[in-house]
């Protein structure tokens, strides 16, 4: 490994935060040989490279928006991060514009993923799961698998209840336990 210098002066301080070591190259992906972009915990932007990394520019992202998440196909990419918000850029990372998301910044989306179809999965920071089949267009929510599934519009199944009694009760006794639920 070779530090790079050109790199690391391309990340100077993520938005005004006077604390380099909180910055975190997350990712980098690469159009060509020569055309890539680069992202992660650096502030509201990412950095390309249109000469293979010899120089890096700017680019700012709509909203403030620190990138948790990105994927590319083609001449495209998507990135979700700390908003909750999905943006596009379909002209290698120069423009980015905000597209449906289902996500918002108490449920952040933390992963995007697409294939060649079209077909897309995000998931949310309270492992909330959608899907789309249309690039990203619309979401449909997606519930959990496994044993316990939730129905659409729910996040959670409870499995296991933990109890916990006060007071004492002579043995070899029978009770019974009660348990009030409000269900949406």
């Amino acid at each position: 490994w070779e530090r790079d210098r050109v790199l690391e002066k391309a990340f100077g301080r993520p938005d005004g935060d006077d604390a380099f070591f909180h910055q975190q190259l997350g990712f980098v992906r690469w159009y060509s040989l020569t055309q890539g972009f680069a992202g992660g915990y650096i502030g509201a932007r990412v950095l390309r490279t249109d000469d293979a990394g010899e120089t890096w520019t700017e680019a700012r992202l709509p909203g403030g928006q620190w990138v948790y998440s990105v994927f590319t196909r083609g001449d495209s990419a998507w990135m979700c991060g700390s908003s909750g918000a999905i943006y596009r850029s379909d002209d290698r990372a120069k423009t980015w514009r905000a597209t449906a998301s289902p996500f918002d910044d108490s449920n952040r989306c933390m992963s995007i993923a697409f294939d060649s179809r079209g077909r897309a999965e995000a998931v949310g920071m309270n492992d909330s799961r959608w899907r789309s089949d249309d690039d990203g267009a619309t979401w449909t929510y997606s519930p959990g698998s496994g044993s316990c599934t939730a129905p659409a519009g729910y996040d959670y199944c409870v499995t296991h209840v933990r109890w916990t009694l006060l007071g004492t009760m002579p043995p070899s006794q029978s009770f019974a336990v009660g348990m009030t639920v409000r269900v949406k």
